[in-house]
């Protein structure tokens, strides 16, 4: 549990990746701190800062939660095998936020750096970004920001196009994991990572594609391109890398789109950035 981290600090903005996926037109990213289940606070980059703090457009936009795996790897038995401490570690990450809105309801003389951390996610002014990918998984991390009273997102949402009803209805957004991706189980369609983005679009669910790594993300124009060829109208494939990607992260009066009194944050291309 180590909301206290910000990966802010640790942004190189003379990293070789950053020049390679502007080149394909990747001009803004969440910088994202990774591992444990409270990773930390991200926040939101420009692509050609001198420096962090120069780079910086919204620092500590939300805290990142990974919710715990249902399924774990044996190197003993090479095998996939239930998570027997799931439970568990489940309640862990809510005795920890308990803890946290208790510490958050009073003064204190002596501060606890990661319980305060939390502080501004229970108050409801940072986003919570919750990373799953089971339906199940998804529907218990809206149920822990009703309890909390966070503001959920939910990163990955691998079956997120099972629950689409619940989406809707609590006004949950999903940050989809990558199209080019193998189905989540042995029952899905083996092009659904392919139709997802077309059948939230349908639903009404708010959803933006994105793409994890460094340098993968070069490849973030072309998910969207094959979920165009699977059946996302071509506007909000757009839109899924640009408005709505600003609005859901809390930028969408600043940029997203063309319009006057917006960031002029735009590349130009010779043809169709979406086609390989």
């Amino acid at each position: 549990m180590n909301p206290n981290v910000r990966s802010l600090i640790a942004f190189n903005t003379d990293s070789q990746v950053i020049t390679t996926v502007r080149s394909i037109g990747v001009l803004y990213a969440q910088a994202t701190p990774l591992g444990g289940t409270i990773s930390g606070s991200s926040s939101i980059m420009q692509l050609d800062g001198w420096n962090w703090e120069d780079a910086a457009v919204q620092a500590d936009d939300g805290i990142h939660i990974n919710w715990p795996r249902r399924f774990s790897w044996s190197w003993q038995t090479r095998q996939l095998g239930p998570n027997r401490r799931f439970a568990e570690q489940v309640e862990a990450l809510k005795a920890f936020i308990r803890e946290a809105q208790a510490y958050c309801a009073v003064d204190h003389s002596a501060e606890n750096l990661k319980l305060r951390s939390m502080c501004d996610a229970l108050a409801g002014d940072q986003q919570v970004y919750v990373h799953a990918d089971l339906a199940k998984d998804i529907e218990q991390a809206i149920l822990l920001g009703q309890e909390f009273g966070f503001k959920v997102v939910i990163i990955g949402g691998r079956d997120s196009y099972m629950i689409t009803d619940l989406l809707k209805a609590q006004d949950v957004p999903v940050i989809l994991g990558p199209t080019h991706d193998m189905p989540g189980s042995p029952d899905a369609d083996v092009d659904q990572p392919f139709k997802t983005p077309a059948m939230l679009h349908e639903a009404g669910v708010r959803f933006a594609l994105s793409q994890d790594g460094s340098w993968q993300q070069r490849n973030l124009p072309f998910l969207a391109g094959t979920a165009v060829a699977y059946g996302l109208p071509y506007e909000a494939a757009i839109q899924a890398l640009t408005q709505h990607s600003a609005d859901i992260i809390g930028l969408g009066d600043q940029m997203g789109s063309l319009e006057s009194g917006k960031t002029a944050s735009l590349f130009i291309s010779s043809g169709d950035a979406l086609d390989m």
